[in-house]
């Protein structure tokens, strides 16, 4: 299926670091993460942990840096490091680690804040910190992979507010409210749902809108196809939900 065109560049993915040290493959050092996007939701717990997990024969020391977002999902989006923890509403513990040869260690995190009326938008950078290489004859390649776990801290009251307007063949989505909604999927047909060419699996013509979360405040626009319905699967603090925008 083809996609629909949009107006605004993708959600930013986990990311991936590739340090080529020299020229001939030697060492690998394999750092793996649990998950990739932490969650601290109203009424549940504050605390919530990482796991890092070394899947090597070889100790694995770690560099962990948290990054305050400002606009997230915009053209003016910053990251910025954060040089006074105090400052900020998330504890990350400890900043640095040392994990033994195929084993796991935690990176606790903690919202200090439960009464917050408006989303904050954290990302935390897990770096590997490889030691010197040793003077040995002939050249290696030393690969690290840093990964970059995205936290969000939910108001005291989260909602959001998808406010569609169609102009032609334009869509523009906005989220009015005060927590992110995510766009899990998004499908718009040139024939009706029911019809026999979809309910007998043939090619369809149907555009897939693209995945995005909308921040408080953030806008996605897309170009349509067709002058019929888009249907749009929606994720947020309360749950999944279909929406149907005419």
């Amino acid at each position: 299926m083809r996609r629909l065109v949009d107006a605004l560049t993708g959600i930013k993915p986990v990311w991936a670091l590739a340090c080529v040290l020299s020229l001939y493959p030697g060492l690998v050092q394999a750092m793996y993460l649990d998950r990739s996007i932490v969650d601290f939701l109203p009424g549940e717990s504050p605390r919530q942990d990482v796991r890092v997990i070394n899947d090597s024969d070889e100790t694995l020391y770690v560099q962990v840096e948290v990054l305050e977002v400002s606009n997230p999902g915009t053209e003016q989006e910053q990251r910025n490091p954060v040089t006074d923890p105090d400052r900020i509403s998330l504890l990350v513990t400890p900043n640095k680690l040392v994990v033994a040869p195929n084993s796991s260690k935690i990176v606790r995190m903690v919202n200090l804040d439960e009464q917050l009326t408006a989303e904050k938008v954290y990302r935390v950078n897990f770096t590997p910190i490889l030691p010197p290489l040793q003077q040995e004859a002939g050249s290696k390649v030393r690969l690290v992979v840093a990964y970059q776990v995205l936290v969000l801290i939910s108001p005291q009251e989260p909602r959001y507010n998808l406010v569609s307007d169609r102009k032609g063949d334009t869509l523009t989505l906005t989220n009015t409210g005060n927590s992110y909604v995510m766009i899990t999927e998004g499908k718009q047909c040139p024939t009706d749902p029911a019809s026999d060419n979809m309910a007998s699996g043939e090619d369809d013509g149907c555009h897939d809108l693209s995945a995005r979360r909308l921040y408080p405040g953030n806008t996605y626009r897309v170009i349509l196809p067709y002058d019929k319905p888009l249907e749009l699967s929606l994720q947020s603090v309360a749950g999944n939900e279909k929406r149907m925008i005419p």
